[in-house]
């Protein structure tokens, strides 16, 4: 299932579109989930979808697959618009639908008691 997940953030994900139309930005958020790497960066899964880190490539390895509890500004973009062509008219990686991205995002692991 988590190879499924992953595979499926792989092919959905892509490099920012220039055509991207900010929704909402700097709402704070906390969020608790999963820390996971996709192709356009290090997210959070939890049980109401995906949350992308701003300006973070990839979770650390001490960090990676582990329970983590992030807070910071929630910035929603809406990439429904997007065609998933370049400006030369060539079909590229592109992500469609509604982004969630935690700027300003400070995290921690979450550990389980016992």
């Amino acid at each position: 299932m988590y190879r499924l997940y992953v595979a499926l953030l792989v092919i959905y994900s892509c490099i920012p579109s220039k055509n991207k139309q900010q929704m909402n930005q700097d709402n704070p958020i906390k969020v608790t989930g999963t820390a996971l790497n996709a192709k356009a960066g290090a997210v959070v899964k939890t049980e109401e979808g995906s949350y992308y880190i701003h300006e973070l490539s990839s979770w650390p390895d001490s960090v990676y697959n582990k329970t983590v509890e992030v807070t910071g500004d929630l910035y929603v973009v809406d990439r429904s618009q997007d065609s998933g062509k370049n400006a030369a008219g060539k079909w590229t990686q592109s992500m469609r639908g509604t982004q969630h991205i935690i700027q300003h995002a400070q995290w921690k692991l979450v550990t389980e008691e016992r």
